[in-house]
């Protein structure tokens, strides 16, 4: 019976067992169901995300791409592949020579904001892939979190920098999409580097050493471009260890070099293309991405060396995006997105007021190159270097860029080969005159020429018709700085029909810079115009053949009385090869001369030598000072001859060769010439002529193979592009003033557009300040540098164009490096990402030629 029960209870208790075991089992199949499905969303969703995320990163891809393309086909004097085809003449090449943001710049957009009425506006976005009226601005406006771009076909505004304002538009990028078909969004803003002060060349304009050397504050150098103004606000003088801790961050705090030798610093950083010379520590890419980051935002968990160094990069700055008012007063929205959006664009477009952040105008890395649109045709597509190339080159790259702008062929190929030799001819240091021969003409140069400066005549009372009881003496002078050997010189004296009579050569002789040369018809002549010491210290010659006029008796006279029966003119001559030039003359006729006045008296005739009037053939009755400077004052024009200047500092100083010079015409001579005193313009390269603007297109001086570089290298770091900086910017070049660099902006902006050519900045009125200003004629420009020190020359070519110079070489109108601030979206409301990119065209020579990406760098959402 216990048995029985026993085998109940068991049966019993097996079948709760199973019912338990059941339950359990179906509810851990239920767990793993439910585990299974959540794992499987999972897995869904982060595959969707892992789709997703490729997507944006395909869109990012693809935008760089197309910049990349923009950038390519952006670079003049490559072959243009859309242009047609045609055997018979040679291919197109890309002649857009600027980067300036206008309808042949789509892709790029301004740097700053400008204010009309009370708003903000863009002068152009960047337009990758649509083309809207460019005269159109953008308007800055406070653009909401997420806002939606659906609307296609309108104006939807998009933040790509993330500083909370829209910069740029929602546009679809064409031919991709997410992998659930939907449409891929982009909004893009590319802004040119050289549009910024950049941080590793630039350092200050030192005026504080008088006798500072004019190739150190003349602009010849990045060096010279005032980066220190970032040390400081605006109108307010930076601290004076702010130099010294700019040089110490940028030369390992001077272990193991000096950090205030900039010259070692330039050799080892300025002008290295890769990594620069240990131990020298500039500032790197990861400097530059902070200063990019979200264009006016600082980060607050990131302080770089750049930033530790100018804490003027960040007080300024922005914590937060700019964020649409959440006023529960509606009336009052409106105020306050007014009052947030007036705060921004004082950070983003206004120097005077304090809060101008410094981080958007402020770079690690830019980039141009001395680059011509002529292409392979031209010296290698490598502007022509002004101090190294011979006539040949210097006349095809002036002829090429002169042909440009003026149709008549013969001028434009007569003025390129004269300012050729004269160019090379004011850059040496010989005596030697240039020759160039182009077709059937042949182009001398202008060297340093002594001129006729003054004439003594001394006629005997008796027996005046016996030439050795006459005395003559001719003096040379030598207005140039340099001493000129005579060796090829001599005089020729010709009679009224320009017939030869006698020569009187000059070899072996030598007239120092700034001194006199007398020759004599013989001792008797030395002695009687107190000229015998000069030729004992070889101030002079002695030749019996200057004989400048021939007597007769008068017939029948008592006592015998004598009469001029011929004169000679005095004419100045070089030999050069086998042609002989003309460079100077005084006729002796009775304009001049009175040759029957009393005898045995000494007339003296002398031309004005104060200020190069000695050019003009301009005698007048002097006293006997032979030897001396005459005391005569001149007020012709005065044209400012050099000769022998050495290498230029600036590229801007090519206007002080002029394009006349002697030749084997007569009528050539330097004096006649200029002795209708035409403007400057019609004897000298004028720079503001439109035909001639352009000439700096294609010659330099700022050059790398003068640091040591191959021939064709062309890329210079740290100049500033005209076009795209701001005023600010423009007006930390050598010898910029604030109002002529915002002159210039308002001229680009406002009225002109682009500037095609550095050389179209003189279009600008204001830069002919120091001749226009009636104040500033008579300032000293000694210290500007003087280009004539002490010439006492006003109102010319060196006041009008001195600016102009002295920042010839640190400006450009094209850049290499760009910016680009990219946003993507896949659909209307789906995930977005964030980018930037920094992009280098400087190695691209055809259109085949990859743009090299320095930085692509995820952006975390600013908000």
């Amino acid at each position: 019976m216990e048995t029985a029960r026993k085998d109940i209870l068991n049966k019993s208790l097996r079948a709760g067992s199973a019912l338990i075991l059941t339950v359990v089992l179906t509810s851990l199949l239920a767990i793993i169901g439910v585990l299974f499905v959540m794992v499987s969303r999972v897995d869904k969703m982060a595959t969707s995300a892992i789709s997703e995320n490729k997507s944006l990163n395909l869109a990012v891809e693809t935008v760089v791409a197309k910049i990349s393309q923009e950038l390519v086909l952006d670079v003049p004097g490559m072959t243009d592949p859309n242009s047609p085809a045609d055997p018979n003449s040679p291919p197109a090449l890309i002649e857009e020579y600027y980067d300036y943001p206008d309808v042949n710049n789509l892709w790029l957009a301004s740097l700053e904001p400008y204010e009309s009425g009370g708003n903000y506006y863009w002068r152009q976005i960047s337009q990758l892939y649509f083309a809207s009226d460019p005269n159109l601005g953008l308007q800055a406006a406070i653009v909401p979190d997420y806002q939606d771009p659906a609307v296609i076909g309108q104006t939807v505004i998009a933040d790509a920098d993330g500083d909370g304002v829209g910069d740029s538009q929602w546009v679809i990028v064409p031919d991709i999409s997410s992998s659930k078909g939907k449409p891929i969004y982009a909004a893009v803003r590319i802004i040119d580097n050289a549009a910024m002060l950049n941080a590793n060349t630039a350092l200050k304009l030192d005026l504080s050493d008088p006798n500072t050397p004019a190739r150190d504050i003349g602009g010849s150098r990045q060096s010279q471009i005032s980066f220190l103004a970032l040390a400081g606000r605006p109108g307010l003088p930076h601290a004076v260890t702010e130099e010294t801790d700019l040089l110490a961050a940028r030369a390992s705090s001077g272990r193991g070099v000096d950090p205030l030798n900039v010259r070692a610093y330039e050799e080892s950083v300025t002008w290295r293309y890769g990594e620069p010379n240990m131990p020298y520590t500039p500032f790197d890419m990861s400097d530059e991405l902070e200063l990019r980051y979200r264009f006016l935002l600082n980060h607050p968990d990131i302080d770089t060396r750049l930033e530790a160094w100018g804490g003027e990069f960040r007080t300024p700055a922005l914590t937060t995006p700019i964020a649409l008012s959440r006023n529960p007063d509606v009336s009052r929205r409106q105020d306050d997105n007014a009052r947030n959006l007036a705060q921004w664009s004082k950070r983003a477009q206004d120097p005077f007021d304090q809060n101008y952040a410094y981080r958007h105008i402020a770079t690690t890395y830019n980039m141009d190159r001395i680059i011509s649109p002529a292409g392979s045709i031209l010296n290698a597509g490598k502007m022509v270097n002004v101090n190294l190339a011979d006539e040949s080159m210097l006349h095809a790259a002036i002829r090429r860029a002169l042909l440009e702008n003026d149709p008549n062929t013969l001028r434009a190929e007569r003025v390129a080969a004269q300012l050729a030799v004269n160019i090379v001819d004011l850059r040496d240091r010989d005596e030697r005159v240039t020759v160039l021969s182009v077709g059937s003409e042949v182009f001398y140069g202008l060297e340093a020429q002594p001129f006729i400066s003054e004439i003594a005549i001394n006629i005997s009372e008796a027996n005046a018709d016996v030439s050795a009881n006459n005395h003559f003496a001719v003096e040379l002078y030598n207005p140039f700085d340099t001493d000129i050997g005579l060796s090829d010189f001599r005089l020729e004296l010709r009679d009224p029909n320009n017939i030869i009579v006698s020569t009187i050569s000059l070899a072996g002789n030598v007239i120092a810079d700034g001194s006199r040369f007398v020759i004599t018809s013989g001792s008797g002549a030395s002695s009687e115009f107190g000229a015998a010491g000069l030729m004992s210290i070889g101030g002079g010659r002695e030749d019996p053949n200057l004989v400048l006029a021939a007597y007769v008796p008068v017939p029948d006279s008592d006592p015998p009385q004598y009469v001029l029966d011929e004169r000679y003119d005095v004419y100045l001559m070089r030999r050069v090869l086998a042609s002989e030039l003309y460079l100077d003359k005084q006729q002796t006729d009775d304009a001049w001369f009175d040759w029957n006045a009393s005898k045995n008296l000494t007339q003296s005739y002398a031309r004005p030598d104060n200020d190069w009037n000695i050019v003009y053939q301009d005698f007048a009755t002097a006293n006997n000072t032979l030897g001396t400077a005459n005391g005569l004052t001149g007020t012709r024009r005065n044209y400012n001859l050099a000769s022998s200047l050495g290498d230029f500092i600036c590229v801007g100083d090519i206007a002080r060769a002029l394009t006349v010079a002697p030749s084997t015409d007569p009528n050539d001579m330097i004096g006649i010439k200029l002795s209708a005193e035409p403007r400057e313009e019609f004897v000298r390269l004028d720079l503001r002529n439109p035909t001639a603007t352009d000439v700096f297109q294609y010659l330099t001086v700022i050059d790398p193979t003068d640091h040591g570089h191959p021939q064709y290298e062309t890329r210079i770091k740290g100049r500033v592009n005209v076009n795209t900086a701001p005023w600010y910017v423009i007006a930390q070049l050598p010898w910029m003033p604030p109002a002529i660099a915002q002159a210039i902006v308002a001229y680009r902006d406002t009225i002109a557009g682009a500037f095609e050519s550095t050389g179209e900045l003189l279009h600008v009125p204001e830069m002919g300040y120091y001749a226009d200003d009636p104040a500033q004629v008579s300032v000293d420009l000694d210290r500007f540098p003087d280009l004539t020190p002490g010439d006492g020359a006003t109102s010319d070519f060196e006041e009008r164009d001195v600016i102009f110079c002295r920042l010839s070489n640190l400006a450009t109108v094209r850049s290499d490096v760009f910016t680009a601030y990219i946003l993507v979206r896949i659909g209307t409301d789906g995930p977005q990402k964030r980018v930037v990119a920094i992009l280098d065209r400087s190695q691209v020579t055809s259109t085949a030629g990859k743009v090299k990406i320095l930085a692509l760098h995820p952006v975390p959402d600013p908000r």
